[in-house]
């Protein structure tokens, strides 16, 4: 199994490369039924309500962590008087705070990415630092110190 730490500002896009390159599938709770026209008939079709959740395919598994804080440096006092770290969020130079999840999948995404004829996916693969944390170099690294680990 390949474990990824995964980390980017666009979430969204990120579930749709992984949904598109068979690494992860959406998990829905409901589905509400709705015709449509294909080929010149009506037929009714299951479609799915809400966001979904995301599941790792081929016995993998997705593990959602959300943004990242970790101290400033800086110090307050809570509601009770002790005094505690500040924190911030992660965030990119723009300021835009990243959301990370951690992927173990059989697959090997950058193989994946290469062999795919999308060429969304092929454009993403030269901005590896959008999804992962990357060494001085561009490669994906895994961090010195992982949010959560899997044993």
């Amino acid at each position: 199994m390949n474990t990824y730490y995964l980390r980017t500002v666009n979430y969204g896009q990120l579930l749709d490369f992984g949904t598109r390159l068979g690494v992860i599938r959406m998990h829905y709770d409901s589905y509400e039924a709705q015709e449509q026209e294909v080929e010149g008939m009506t037929v009714t079709v299951q479609v799915p309500v809400g966001e979904g959740t995301p599941i790792a395919t081929d016995n993998g598994h997705f593990d959602y962590i959300g943004v990242i804080e970790r101290p400033t440096g800086e110090t307050t006092l809570n509601e009770f008087g002790d005094t505690v770290p500040v924190t911030a969020p992660i965030v990119d130079g723009e300021g835009t705070p990243y959301i990370h999840a951690n992927l173990i999948t059989p697959h090997n995404i950058r193989a994946l990415a290469i062999a795919s004829a999308d060429p969304e996916i092929q454009a993403a693969l030269s901005e590896i630092a959008t999804w992962f944390i990357v060494d001085g170099e561009g490669n994906a690294i895994a961090p010195n110190n992982p949010h959560r680990v899997f044993a």
